[in-house]
């Protein structure tokens, strides 16, 4: 469980949990978890951005295939669709400058 603004919320995996001290520092704040289509829930959402960060572990290729789907299906509709996989973690500020320049271009 991690705790946002008084709330609780659940993130997924281990690799999301290690993910949110990174996406909470970006402005505006993504939102967690959300259904965006009745079938497909993201992990992290910045509406107004059309923006969606997702962490992709280590997975089968029967995961990647999916992985793969999934992401067609939300550009498909409009959203941009970002990665975040471990190696990312391992330099969290790097990752975050990225993550928020591609967000601020996508708000301006």
């Amino acid at each position: 469980m991690c705790r946002l603004d008084g709330g609780v919320f659940d993130l997924e995996s281990e690799g999301e949990r290690s993910a949110w001290p990174l996406v909470a520092q970006l402005r505006p704040r993504p939102e967690p978890q959300v259904w965006v289509t009745p079938k497909i829930r993201v992990d992290f959402l910045w509406r107004a951005a059309a923006y969606v960060l997702g962490y992709y572990g280590g997975a089968h290729a029967g995961q990647r295939e999916r992985d793969a789907q999934r992401q067609t299906a939300l550009e498909d509709l409009g959203f941009l669709v970002d990665v975040l996989t471990a190696d990312d973690l391992r330099d969290v500020e790097a990752t975050r400058r990225r993550i928020q320049r591609t967000l601020d271009r996508r708000l301006s």
